[in-house]
């Protein structure tokens, strides 16, 4: 049913939903509602009840069973998320089989360097696409330095 009334709203509306679309994204990028993106992130980061100060890293450590407790909920949570047909053909299809899968996914990211690395590069790509001038030129890796060349010499 629904197959057949969209390509019919589509055809009376889709200027207009075209058109609503644009608006909605120029509004959502426009100048003064990337100022309030960033005050609401300044905000956050340096809160006024902390007397502006960079939130503090005085959190309280988990405990080791908090830690296990934490863990086994992201398991479960992927397992989940993982599709029926994937998981049966790679993995099987008993629960702990999914369990396995979804620890061998979360594996890489228990790793504190990697995760600091690959948050660095999300934020220096979503940077270089908001702003390619303050991107650094790449130079290419596998070059070799090229000698100067000397002129030619005349034989007489």
């Amino acid at each position: 049913f629904i197959f057949y009334i969209f390509p019919l709203i589509n055809a009376l509306a889709g200027v207009a939903i075209d058109r609503t679309l644009v608006k909605v994204v120029r509004f959502l990028i426009s100048e003064h509602q990337i100022a309030m993106y960033l005050e609401i992130l300044a905000n956050n980061l340096w809160k006024p009840e902390n007397g502006g100060k960079f939130r503090s890293g005085n959190r309280p450590y988990k405990t080791l069973e908090q830690q296990k407790m934490l863990k086994d909920d992201a398991e479960e949570l992927v397992a989940e998320l993982l599709p029926y047909v994937a998981t049966k053909f790679f993995y099987g299809l008993s629960e702990q089989e999914r369990v396995l899968a979804a620890q061998r996914i979360l594996e890489p990211f228990e790793n504190r360097q990697l995760n600091k690395h690959l948050v660095y590069n999300v934020i220096d790509a979503i940077v270089g696409k908001i702003a390619p001038e303050l991107k650094e030129p790449k130079e290419p890796k596998h070059q070799q330095p090229q000698e100067p060349q000397q002129p030619a010499q005349q034989v007489q």
